[in-house]
């Protein structure tokens, strides 16, 4: 072996084995938070990467007229005409992410179930070799009898996203064709460079992608904006129904999410040391990586969610973008207040909600220490902005709006 390859080949050692010990301190971390050892944690916290993003200490913001806000216009046909047809929606995604359920179409095939739409939901995984024989075959079963509804997710984990590659657009659109079926997207996160370069590869074949990023979404071409849809599909009203509207909440905050990025552990050090000073509990369910066996089941974490007065939820994914996820969408259908983190030019809650009516937006330290100081302390106006929230996107999303669009 050449010096060359033996410096590469030490290199790898080297750096498998400090992200080795780097996942060992994150989850040790992560249990020390879980167990309120903040002091413990912020010395572990030395030995854990930093992400270079500095979160905003004070903030020049002082009304509401000051932020930016867009109402989003969804355009959806006006007739029902497509109601009277028989259709079958064909979802292929995976079925599991890594070892954990893919809970966003669990509850798509429930919220199907509930509409009482047909449906079947096959895994590339669960295929053999021939698996492009084999959805060519769905393709030509279904289409005989129905009218078909195909929904992907181009934007898949590593364990599958070999085979999306080879069931590309330029085939699906091969098979669209020929079969004459519509196609529906999933997408979730899109203001990455990858996402960006793999939704605009599927344009062509697409009818609608369905997004939650109204931010990023205007960042994209026009012919792929026009068919972009904004509804909140990571959670669809089947996931928390049967605890939504809870009364007996009791007067904590939660906090549910990865720790693994620098700016996530500063901010949730801070919080939890204003929380001490307003006589409210913080829970801390984190983990440093998902694959981790801290993070909560779904149906556990909704019924912490729907026991708690308020969620606490950090949403920046770069260092000039935030986003809605999946986690605080599911805060507002479950009746619990939303503190949401947003950035100074961008507040994608404010696209359909109230900032302090229907949920409580957050940008700089100061703005947080002044929500623990004067709303956290309010359980009456924490119930109040609950409601409000809750009523507000079920208002501006009902499940009647993602079934038009899906199937029109």
């Amino acid at each position: 072996m050449n010096p060359k390859s033996l410096y590469i080949h030490f290199k790898k050692i080297l750096l498998k084995w400090i992200f080795h010990f780097q996942d060992i301190i994150g989850n040790r971390y992560s249990s020390l938070i879980n167990s309120e050892k903040y002091l413990v944690a912020s010395v572990l916290s030395t030995f854990l990467p930093n992400n270079g993003i500095v979160p905003i200490r004070d903030s020049t913001y002082k009304s509401d007229e000051n932020r930016f806000q867009r109402h989003i216009v969804n355009r959806i046909p006006e007739k029902d005409d497509f109601f009277s047809q028989s259709t079958t929606v064909l979802i292929i995604t995976p079925r599991r992410l890594g070892n954990y359920p893919n809970a966003i179409f669990e509850g798509f095939q429930n919220f199907l179930r509930e509409q009482r739409i047909q449906f079947q939901w096959h895994c590339l995984n669960e295929m053999g070799t021939n698996y492009l024989e084999v959805v060519s075959g769905l393709f030509s079963d279904i289409s005989k009898h129905s009218r078909l509804v195909l929904v992907l997710d181009p934007l898949a984990p590593t364990e599958i996203y070999s085979r999306y590659r080879n069931m590309d657009a330029d085939w699906i659109n091969i098979q669209k064709k020929k079969f004459s079926f519509s196609v529906a997207v999933f997408l979730g996160d899109i203001w990455r460079a990858k996402d960006r370069q793999c939704v605009i590869s599927w344009v062509e074949p697409v009818d609608t992608f369905f997004h939650v990023d109204p931010v990023a979404s205007h960042t994209y071409p026009e012919d792929i904006r026009n068919k972009m849809f904004f509804y909140p599909f990571v959670s669809f009203p089947v996931l928390s129904k049967s605890l939504a509207g809870k009364n007996d909440k009791k007067h904590q905050v939660l906090f549910s999410g990865q720790v693994r990025d620098s700016d996530r552990r500063w901010w949730l050090r801070q919080f939890s040391s204003l929380t001490k000073n307003c006589n409210v509990q913080l829970i801390t369910h984190s983990w440093y990586k998902f694959s981790s066996d801290k993070v909560l089941s779904q149906s556990k974490y909704l019924e912490v969610l729907a026991e708690s007065s308020a969620c606490f939820g950090l949403s920046q994914r770069g260092a000039n973008h935030w986003i809605l996820p999946a986690r605080s969408f599911e805060t507002l259908r479950m009746g619990t207040v939303l503190i949401q983190q947003e950035g100074p030019n961008c507040s994608p809650g404010q696209y359909f909600l109230k900032p302090y009516e229907d949920y409580i937006p957050f940008i700089s330290l100061s703005e947080l220490r002044y929500i623990t100081n004067d709303y956290l302390k309010d359980y009456g106006t924490l119930q109040k902005i609950a409601k409000n929230g809750q009523e507000s996107l079920s208002r501006h999303y009902p499940p009647q709006l993602f079934i038009r669009r899906l199937l029109s």
